[in-house]
């Protein structure tokens, strides 16, 4: 085996003494996979393909996407710079490689492989025992204590047909017998049934299991953040990963720190078409509450306003951003909070690490454990019911009754499993995402949860709505995990966009338009993709041309305020400008430009600027950059501030002459000039004097100047 690199020979030295020396410990080892890292040149960005990088051979070298995620980087468009920017910079790229070598065999875990690990976990103090084996205690039984003694669901299982040879130590659910305990038959003391190949589609396929699903939500614990998920009509992704279903008209507790709290409300939830998430955001004295599009804010005591559907919105020294792109509005808060929501179902909140721990309500209590899902008294739910009512704020209001599996016919289950495979079919439009998420069968089950709902409503929209929410929720996944998925047709989902753009499931929240086209993207990003209509890959939005998207030839420009067309001329000073592929070409004539002083204190540079600046020292107007030059130099004073009176006056030098101007009075080089000597041409000094009107004078220099005072 070819070692690539010192580190790739101390890590695998490392791994294959580690299992060596662990060997004699325990027997339960198999030929397996390691991770190897390590550090290389990265891939020339214009011919990097992320999907072509996620469906490599697992023993191939690819590069390490967890460790851009450990950096902060959550979507294709970003780890793209990144990865141009470290290209352009000559940095190297993290890679990750599995070679070969001896791991825990499947069921184990530990240093030496001694720890058995029980998937999912034993509930309600039970111990596991062996792999997949809980040993239940007090009166819980069932493959994760889940269940009292006694109950319907339990059956025995058996090794061998007609219920003989018992698997001995606990009574199971009949799926966990025929499917993980590949039990051949099973029954209770009044019946014996088979496990046979139909059996996935049965009444207890757990496909279609409505539990609360506890899992280690991501592997990789260095990541830098965490977010909390709601999507469809009541499916919940907590922080750390716990998948539940909770419903209801309540207002409950989302998310919260010290200075802030997130509460939300579902609104006409009984129908997908229907279905709004309502949300409740206090940051300090900031109240915010959201609806879609829709935004009320007030500011303490206040009055409340209604922000603009479209536009942007951050009120100073609050620490709130709010950015608005087509469906999704994104809001920023200083203390490393983030909320994005779509006009319909969709919440993503996501916290830092600074709030490991430190945050409850219905999104868990990001402790990064199996089961975070802690009731406001402290202790942990095993409840979806139990848990969601519990953190209503209002204890009024009803509580929430779930109506069980919606799925209750074998009929209803083949329907949802056809129409919701398109989510795990290895050869589908979404392969190559499977390999990048992190539970590939999430959102594939609670498609066929929503399916069957939407079924029984007898509602032909309703199914449709129910699988564009399901394929959109797995379409966000796989964003989020690099991999940008076209799952659209003109049968499926279909968006239309206006203007001659296309839809797009990652699209850059800082499109090029006619007039940014030449600016660096990365500085103007957001750090979040969404889906939403761009211009097709080589065209620009031109503003000028009501958003249609154009090729850069046919780009207009934009001038103060009007945008001009292709080959249009406008005059600048005293140049002309002509358009030309969204840029002005101007001609570079050196123009005079006038810089004024008027009332008391007004000023207007060359350029245009206008500054008040009422003070009583002298200052220069105008003196060359080149100190050795003594062409050009004016200054001037005023000193109303301090005496309440007007007294102006104006000083020139220039070529080793002045002119002062004081209140009326000329003097040229110190010594006091009559009105009757005026014009002075210029005899012995560098100026001309005019007299323009009883209060204008024109000073007029071999500096080419000409001064009005």
């Amino acid at each position: 085996m070819a070692i690539s690199s010192p580190f790739n020979l101390v890590l695998y030295i490392l791994f294959c003494s580690l299992f060596n020396n662990a060997a004699g410990q325990t027997n339960n080892y198999c030929d397996g996979y390691l991770n190897v890292k390590t550090i290389k040149p990265c891939p020339n960005p214009e011919s990097f393909d992320i999907q072509y990088e996620i469906s490599k051979p697992i023993t191939s070298v690819k590069l390490d996407f967890n460790a851009f995620k450990e950096l902060g980087i959550s979507n294709s468009l970003n780890l793209l710079l990144e990865i141009k920017n470290r290209y352009d910079n000559k940095r190297n790229c993290p890679y990750i490689q599995n070679v070969a070598g001896r791991v825990c065999c499947e069921g184990w875990s530990g240093t030496d492989c001694s720890i058995p690990v029980c998937d999912p976990e034993c509930r309600n103090g039970g111990t596991c025992v062996a792999p997949n084996v809980c040993k239940c205690v007090g009166s819980w039984a069932g493959e994760q204590c889940q269940f009292k003694i006694g109950s319907n669901e339990l059956v025995t299982c058996y090794k061998e047909s007609f219920c003989k040879n018992e698997f001995t130590g606990n009574t199971y659910t009949s799926s966990y017998c025929c499917q993980k305990l590949n039990g051949t038959s099973y029954g209770t003391a009044n019946m014996c049934a088979f496990c046979n190949q139909t059996y996935s589609i049965s009444d207890s396929d757990p496909d279609f299991d409505t539990d609360i699903r506890f899992y280690e939500g991501s592997k990789n614990n260095d990541l830098t953040f965490r977010t909390c998920v709601l999507w469809g009509l009541n499916h919940f992704r907590t922080f750390d990963g716990t998948q539940f279903e909770f419903g209801g008209e309540c207002v409950n507790k989302l998310a919260s720190g010290k200075t802030w709290q997130i509460n939300y409300q579902s609104l006409n939830c009984d129908n997908f078409s229907t279905c709004k998430k309502k949300l409740f955001i206090q940051f300090g004295l900031s109240t915010l509450t959201v609806v879609g599009k829709s935004i009320t804010y007030k500011y303490g005591s206040n009055s409340t306003i209604q922000l603009d559907d479209d536009k942007p919105f951050s009120p100073t020294g609050t620490g709130i951003n709010i950015q608005r792109r087509d469906s999704f509005t994104y809001l920023q808060y200083s203390d490393g909070v983030k909320i994005k929501w779509d006009d319909t179902m969709f919440v993503y909140i996501t916290l830092d690490l600074s709030y490991r721990g430190k945050t409850s309500g219905l999104c868990g209590d990001f402790s990064i454990d199996t089961n975070d899902l802690l009731l406001p008294n402290g202790l942990k739910s095993e409840d979806s019911d139990e848990f969601g009512n519990d953190w209503r704020l209002d204890k009024g209001c009803k509580e929430y009754k779930s109506s069980g599996n919606p799925c209750d016919t074998i009929e209803l289950k083949y329907q949802a499993k056809a129409q919701c495979d398109l989510l795990i079919n290895p050869n589908g439009v979404f392969k190559y995402c499977l390999d990048a998420i992190q539970d590939e069968t999430l959102f594939y089950r609670k498609c066929l949860q929503d399916y069957c709902y939407a079924a029984k409503k007898a509602d032909s929209n309703a199914v449709n709505d129910a699988l564009c929410s399901a394929f959109d929720a797995m379409s966000q996944e796989c964003s989020d995990n690099f991999v940008n998925v076209l799952w659209r047709n003109k049968n499926r989902c279909p968006k239309s966009c206006p203007n001659g753009k296309v839809y797009d499931e990652c699209a850059t929240n800082c499109p090029l338009t006619c007039t940014n086209k030449n600016q660096d993207a990365s500085s103007l990003c957001y750090d979040e993709c969404t889906p939403g209509c761009v211009c097709p890959s080589g065209t620009y939005i031109d503003m000028g041309k009501n958003g249609t998207c154009v090729v850069e030839k046919e780009c207009s420009c934009y001038y103060k305020g009007y945008y001009y067309e292709k080959n249009e001329s406008i005059t600048v000073d005293c140049n002309t400008c002509t358009c030309s592929e969204g840029s002005w070409n101007c001609t570079t004539n050196t123009c005079k430009r006038t810089c004024s002083v008027y009332g008391i204190g007004h000023y207007e540079t060359f350029d245009g600027q206008e500054y008040y600046l009422k003070g009583e020292n002298e200052y220069t107007l105008i003196e060359e950059t080149d100190v050795n030059s003594n062409l050009i130099r004016v200054e001037y004073s005023n000193n109303f501030a301090l005496t309440g009176i007007v007294n102006q006056n104006l000083r020139i030098f220039s070529l080793g002459s002045n002119v002062t101007i004081n209140n009326g009075n000329i003097f040229l080089n110190g010594s006091l000039l009559d009105y009757s000597e005026l014009p002075f041409n210029g005899y012995g000094s560098s100026f001309d004097i005019i007299q323009a009107t009883s209060e204008f004078f024109i000073i007029r220099g071999y500096f080419n100047l000409i001064e009005n005072f």
